[in-house]
């Protein structure tokens, strides 16, 4: 015997084996050792200023495996691998490439080992799954992080702008500060509150503090035709100081010359996909898209046109919740945050063919990773807020 089948014999098989038989074991084998514990994921969390790390290690006993050694026994299938000190241990082989397989999913999205915080919630998923089949530590900073992003409470509350003519309602100043902590980590987000309270304001807010901060503002806002000049005589009444030129109409090529130089620039998704190879040219700031369900079919001209734009952050705003459809759930986020959910067809693989067929366990997992970065709030959530 060889193998798996060898260990199991040296382990289970020569106890079964008749008394009056004698035993002549080789010298090679004679200090070979079979641990009682089976393998389990180790993970350490760790983070800084704009970054997350994650160092995962496979031990039995304290005992580590090397990752050669992992990857060649899941290749041949064999449910025994031989830890660093020549030791044997079982291993779960559906356990380990689970974890393997976040931690795949997470080297795609970060460099030199260091993950942007706009991963935070798949850190936090994987996160879940080594607490559940083995062991996990995170930092201060790391559970800081993640404490923030689950309870909008924990997040500190962001400075009016001085010049926002506007009294925010106690829901928008928690909005505009859940929008300043996600732009303060480098994160897209989706803020999705009920159609009527207040995001365009959120958002002007948010570029008043931007510019206020940076000295620098530039800013495209896409929106329905229907309210391209809303949006204009929004900024005048509520951020007057921020300037804004509207391309659109017949004549837009005319004022070329000002898109460089307004903090807002107000677009259609007609015109964005019309004059995408203009756009894509700006040193933007942000690129928000309202009324985001606009991109909701992620094989649509319009949803590929805002995905080339770029921007260093980026977000939606949508008055419908998003939290049931799938496919429309990844185009959004495909938009503020690549990456996040992977390519389609492996979101499709992993999420939307599972849930279709009642996965609850892929259910749960999505759940894990995008709530961090949606925002929100029903008319009956806030009605205390609302005048009456």
């Amino acid at each position: 015997a060889d193998g798996d089948q060898a260990i199991r014999f040296w382990s289970d098989g020569i106890a079964t084996l008749p008394e009056t038989w004698s035993l002549y074991v080789p010298d090679d084998l004679v200090d070979t050792q079979i641990r009682g514990n089976t393998v389990v994921p180790h993970g350490r969390i760790s983070s800084g200023m704009d970054w997350l790390s994650v160092k995962l290690s496979f031990e039995s006993e304290g005992v580590t495996v090397p990752r050669d050694e992992i990857a060649r026994c899941l290749a041949m299938g064999q449910k025994f691998v031989k830890l660093e000190d020549g030791s044997y241990a079982k291993i779960d082989a559906e356990q380990i490439k689970a974890v393997l397989e976040r931690e795949v999913e997470l080297m795609t999205a970060g460099r030199g080992g260091k993950l942007p915080l706009s991963q935070a919630g798949r850190v936090q998923e994987l996160e879940q799954l080594l607490k559940s089949v083995g062991k996990c530590t995170s930092t201060q900073g790391a559970r800081s992080l993640f404490e923030k992003l689950a309870n909008i409470d924990e997040i500190g509350a962001a400075k009016k702008p001085r010049n926002l003519k506007a009294k925010l309602r106690p829901y928008q100043e928690q909005g505009l500060s859940w929008l300043k902590f996600i732009h303060d980590i480098g994160a897209g987000g989706v803020l999705a509150d009920d159609m009527g309270l207040g995001k365009t304001l959120q958002a002007i807010a948010l570029f008043l503090l931007v510019k206020a901060e940076a000295k620098r503002l530039s800013a495209l806002v896409v929106a329905p035709t229907s309210v391209v000049h809303n949006w204009a005589r929004e900024i005048q009444r509520f951020g007057p100081s921020l300037s804004v030129t509207v391309w659109h109409g017949a004549d837009r090529k005319e004022q070329i010359d000002e898109l460089s130089k307004a903090d807002v620039i107000i677009t259609s998704y007609a015109l964005l996909r019309r004059d995408v190879d203009i756009l894509r040219g700006l040193d933007l700031t942000y690129c928000l898209l309202d009324e985001a369900q606009q991109i909701k079919n992620p094989m649509s001209a319009t949803a590929q046109a805002a995905k080339r734009i770029p921007a260093e952050r980026r977000l939606a705003l949508t008055g419908t919740p998003i939290e049931n459809r799938l496919s429309e759930i990844w185009s959004i986020f495909d938009f503020v945050s690549p990456n996040l959910l992977g390519p389609l067809d492996k979101f499709e693989e992993t999420f939307s063919r599972p849930i279709d067929q009642g996965d609850s366990k892929a259910a749960a997992r999505l759940r894990a990773i995008i709530p961090p970065f949606i925002l929100r709030r029903t008319k009956l959530e806030v009605a205390r807020d609302l005048p009456e």
